[in-house]
């Protein structure tokens, strides 16, 4: 539509050469381009460069929302339309003389930026976090995440120039500086197509005798139930005795599932399963989990 519309404006220029000779912009020299004929023409072949190269970007990317698409798509228009500009110019043959008001405005502009940049450091870290994360690619909206130590999880609303919003699991909106981002551990949950349940037990200690045929009856039962379980060795299966604690002895049991995503309903299944697997083989063994004490 915008393509169209700076056609249409291509032919009134043109036309108005005709009937305007009298106008510097609508004036045609002998031998030289109308020059408001030429500036428009730049201004189109910007244009239409631009959505040529948003049709490469769908086309390369293959439906995919990636961060750094966005980051490098801007880029690219900002380079195309600089272009434009630089040739604008040389149509109208502006002198460096005729620039001096555009060079001052320039300089000025440069002492505020960086005026703004030393008052609100904050804010430029935040900026510059912001566009961090659009390149490295590390997350995109609607995806999960787990930050830092595993302290935040959640899914990724939006990322914005300063900030990026969470939605935690327990359905808090969570606004977090972006320059705090760029230094945390980032596990995206949703490109992950392994998975991990670990499960506590509490033994009795009149059972202590009992748990290593208990422990292997576990991790048994896992693999026998649970037919993605990873058992060549490249991930642990195990149950293993952690520690004695005051009222009970803490244990572990632990197994990883391929091609089985952490978000996904799959997985649920899967850790399901796993409980299922436990009970039995302590039902096989005649051994019951400690209560907790009060």
């Amino acid at each position: 539509a915008i393509s169209c519309r700076i056609y249409i404006c291509l032919v009134l220029v043109n036309l108005a050469s005709i009937y305007t000779p009298y106008l510097s912009l609508f004036s045609q020299q002998e031998g030289q381009q109308l020059p408001a004929f030429a500036i428009t023409r730049t201004v189109w072949v910007a244009i239409a460069a631009s959505g040529i190269k948003n049709v490469l970007f769908l086309q390369l990317v293959s439906g995919e929302t990636l961060g750094r698409v966005e980051l490098y798509d801007r880029l690219l228009d900002f380079g195309i339309f600089l272009l434009a500009s630089v040739q604008i110019v040389d149509i109208l043959g502006l002198e460096q003389s005729d620039l001096g008001f555009l060079q001052t405005s320039l300089e000025a502009g440069k002492i505020f930026t960086i005026a703004v940049s030393l008052a609100s450091r904050a804010l430029a870290e935040n900026i510059v976090g912001g566009i961090t994360l659009k390149a490295y690619d590390g997350f995109d909206e609607g995806e999960m995440v787990w930050l830092g130590d595993r302290q935040i999880k959640g899914k990724v609303l939006n990322i914005g120039l300063t900030e990026t919003t969470i939605l935690a699991t327990d359905n808090l909106e969570i606004k977090i500086p972006n320059s705090q981002i760029g230094v945390q551990n980032i596990s995206n949950l949703s490109r992950s197509n392994q998975s991990r349940v670990k499960q506590t037990l509490r033994f009795q200690f009149s059972d202590m005798k009992k748990l290593p045929k208990v422990l292997d009856a576990i991790t048994a039962e896992i693999q026998k139930s649970c037919p993605k379980v990873i058992t060549d060795g490249s991930k642990p299966l195990l149950a293993l005795l952690e520690s004695y604690e005051c009222d009970h002895i803490k244990a572990t049991a632990i197994c990883h599932f391929d091609d089985v995503s952490p978000q996904s309903s799959e997985y649920k299944v899967c850790r399901q399963e796993v409980i299922f697997a436990i009970s039995r083989a302590l039902d096989v063994n005649g051994v019951e989990l400690a209560i907790a004490a009060a």
